[in-house]
């Protein structure tokens, strides 16, 4: 098998894991989602990137439907606020125990929000003061 084969068999059955995975969670499927068109890497789905490891993963264990949207923005979530990284999704498929409860990051978020507001209102005090002081 000639190097080229080799490459377009392994598009082949990366465009098949992606269509395999957008069909079982009715995601709108293009075989040019692959970002840089690099098949295997990672895939824009929607608003989501995802890659070749959790795509495989998924269809390969049939894991349950709802587990990657709630893995993934989840996960999203754990990074922005944290600025971390979270469970991998096959450990959240097995049950890893998860360090961070919903309630936490409930609060986390709560508190990010109240800053940002305690700051955008900083900036704009300190707008009127100096606009009043020169």
């Amino acid at each position: 098998m000639t190097e080229e084969n080799i490459k377009s068999e392994w598009t082949n059955v990366c465009n098949e894991y992606l269509r395999l995975f957008c069909l079982k969670h009715d995601y709108d499927y293009d075989s040019d989602s692959w970002v840089g068109s690099d098949a295997g890497t990672v895939a824009m789905i929607g608003d989501m990137f995802v890659s070749m490891e959790v795509i495989r993963y998924d269809i390969d264990n049939g894991i349950d439907v709802n587990k990657f949207e709630e893995w993934y923005w989840k996960n999203l979530e754990v990074y922005e606020l944290l600025e971390k990284n979270w469970l991998n999704y096959s450990s959240y498929c097995k049950g890893a125990p998860d360090p961070y409860s919903d309630e936490d990051l409930a609060k986390l978020r709560k508190l990010k929000n109240d800053i940002l507001i305690a700051q955008r209102t900083f900036e704009e005090e300190l707008n009127k003061f100096k606009n009043t002081n020169e």
